[in-house]
């Protein structure tokens, strides 16, 4: 993976997930690797939509593959976040997706004063 993730090699990785039934991404590696990885997982769990409608808004994601991270650098961020930057080079543009989580006040993860 190359800094500035392609939404086109993203696609490909969803296409080699989809061959080879896997059940978990990995990405090894930093930021870009884990954007992919987020994107390949989206892919594979909605093979029927391109992933580039997630980016542009067109379609929510519905659901998605577990998505694993072994880091090779410190503190990329994106092992962090619920988002993932992709640009597509056939439109020339970079989006970012997200989702926002909520978080019961009742859950072990809330953070009391």
């Amino acid at each position: 993976v190359q800094p500035n993730p392609t939404v086109e090699y993203a696609r490909e990785g969803v296409k080699r997930a989809i061959e080879s039934q896997a059940d978990f991404i990995l990405a090894v590696g930093g930021g870009s690797a884990i954007d992919t990885a987020k994107g390949i997982a989206h892919g594979a769990a909605n093979p029927d939509v391109d992933i580039w409608k997630f980016w542009s808004g067109e379609e929510k994601v519905q659901k998605s593959m577990p998505v694993g991270v072994i880091l090779t650098i410190s503190a990329a961020g994106s092992e962090t976040s619920a988002s993932s930057v992709l640009t597509n080079k056939a439109t020339g543009s970079k989006r970012v997706w997200t989702i926002l989580l909520s978080i019961s006040p009742n859950s072990p993860l809330w953070i009391r004063n």
